[in-house]
Parts: structure tokens; sequence; C-alpha cells
């Protein structure tokens, strides 16, 4: 390689680590604390741009006997989110989902593929100047667009509902959360309700209640233990009309979880959704969530 070759890309490394020193520099100015934050549990300040990676395996199992059937899903999340202002946070998370899906007689239907587009805005509503934006309070609203391609099989039958990446439909969402930052504890807690439009084949998702709670504390600059309790009591599903007995009901997940970080600029987490309470309808049983990912800041 010629040496005017090597100096440019060195000259390029170095301007490159000397940006995201600069950037997280004034990333910790700005935000007022250093608290290790995943992507939506961030301070908002004008100008703030994360990306995140994240993915998630979980397992469900619904029906009885002949009907049974056993669903394997592996999803993919890339997210983005701009802060144009330092009360307003714009979104966006597109999926790409593996889905497994297991009857009785052997058979099994697979599909890879982009799942729904979700727009989503967090807004800042009030905060303790005095204590730095100690403790914050704000609404958040999204929808999930119908963008998913509709799956069939190789002889071009469509196939299960339940394997599909999306369900055509719409699903707008609403609602509110609260965050207390104070090293090196961090206490994170929102509600949402989601609701739905008729999808394909005149399917429609019940309307749901999503309460999430999260403790965080950080034993120093690089490691964080986290605990949540995640919830989510919904409706019965229908399809032309008919309800889904096997649908539906109350369950809630406690997730003990690490946040990590020896790179600047660069956040790793891992937590495990573990069913602790379930009173869903029917034959309806979900099993363990894992998720981990990544949180850059730019």
């Amino acid at each position: 390689m010629p040496r005017s070759a090597c100096k440019k890309i060195k000259l390029f490394v170095i301007t490159i680590v000397l940006v995201s020193w600069h950037v997280r520099a004034c990333s910790i100015c700005q935000c007022g604390d250093a608290t290790l934050t995943t992507l939506g549990m961030e301070k908002p300040y004008a100008g703030r741009l994360r990306f995140s990676l994240e993915n998630r395996f979980r397992t469900e199992r619904v029906g009885a006997n002949t009907s049974q059937h056993d669903l394997i899903e592996n999803k993919i999340l890339l997210s983005g989110a701009f802060a144009p202002s330092p009360w307003l946070i714009l979104g966006v998370s597109q999926p790409v989902e593996w889905k497994r899906l297991s009857t009785p007689n052997g058979s099994t239907d697979e599909v890879y593929g982009i799942g729904d587009l979700t727009v989503h805005t967090r807004a800042f509503l009030w905060g303790n100047r005095e204590t730095r934006g100690r403790h914050l309070l704000g609404m958040m609203a999204g929808v999930r667009a119908p963008t998913a391609p509709r799956q069939r099989d190789a002889s071009g039958q469509i196939l299960n509902a339940d394997v599909q990446p999306g369900t055509g439909g719409w699903y707008p969402s609403a609602g509110a959360w609260q965050a207390y930052f104070n090293l090196p504890w961090m206490v994170y807690s929102s509600v949402m309700a989601q609701f739905s439009t008729k999808g394909w084949n005149g399917f429609k998702a019940g309307e749901n209640i999503l309460v999430n709670s999260q403790a965080q504390y950080q034993l120093n600059d690089h490691w964080a233990f986290a605990l949540a309790l995640n919830t989510r009591w919904s409706r019965m599903d229908s399809e032309q009309g008919v309800l889904d007995s096997n649908s539906g009901g109350f369950i809630a997940f406690v997730s003990p979880g690490v946040v990590t970080s020896f790179i600047k600029d660069l956040i790793f987490q891992i937590n495990v959704m573990v069913p602790a309470i379930s009173n869903l309808n029917g034959e309806h049983h979900e099993g363990l969530e894992i998720r981990g990912g990544l949180t850059v800041d730019f």
C-alpha cells in the first residue's frame, strides 16, 4: 500500500476517535450524568442521535391436542432515535423476523423476512431543573404500519397467521412515562395502550395495555444491573368477528438484566424475561424471552 494512502487511513482513524470522544463528552455534559441507558430510556437533549441493534428470542404454545401448535421466534430489531429539540425524541424501528411453527402431526411452517415498521415519538413534558433533569415525566405515541409482506408456501398457499411477520393491520399506541436519575440509581416506568385495525382475512388483534417498570443500579462507569417487571393485559383476538378463545388475558414477566460499556459511545445489554404470573385465556402459554443487543451514540 502506498505510504500516502497509509497516512490518509491513519488520519481518518484518528479523526474518528477524536470525534467519538468529543461526542461522548458532550453526551455526558448535556445529560447531566453518566448513567448507562439503553435506547428508549435516555435523557433528551437537542441533537442527540442513537441507534440500537437488538436480538429477541422467544417461544409460545397455543391450542391443545390436534389443534396445538408451537412457535419459535427470533427477531432482530434495528432502531434509531433522534432528538430535534430538548423536549422531543423521534424514533423508528424495523424488525427482521424468523419464525417456525410446528404442529403435532409433524408439519412445520418457516418464515424469514421483514416485519412491520414502527414509528414513535417520546415527548418530555416536565423535569426538575434544579436537579439537572433528575425527575422526568413525559408522553409517548406511535404507530405500527402494515409493511410486512404476506408470506406463502412453495405452492402459493397463504401460511398460518401465527407464523406471519405481520397481520396487515395498523397498530396505533399512546401512553406516558416517567424516569428518575440519581447515580448510581435509575428508575424508569411507563404505561401504554395499543389498539389495532382489521388486517388480513378480517383479523383484528385485541387491544392491550402494557405496564413496565425498571430499576437499575450502576456499580461503576462500566457495569449496571437492572431488574424489571413487564406486564401485559389484552382482549381476545378475533377473525371475521369470531373471538379466539386462546388469546388475550394477563401475563407478567420478571426481567433481570445487565448493562455494560467498555467502549465509548457503545452500550451492551442483555436481559431474560421470565413469566412469573400467567393468566392467559384458554390454551395459551408463553415461555422465556431472551433479549440482547447494543446501543450506540453519534
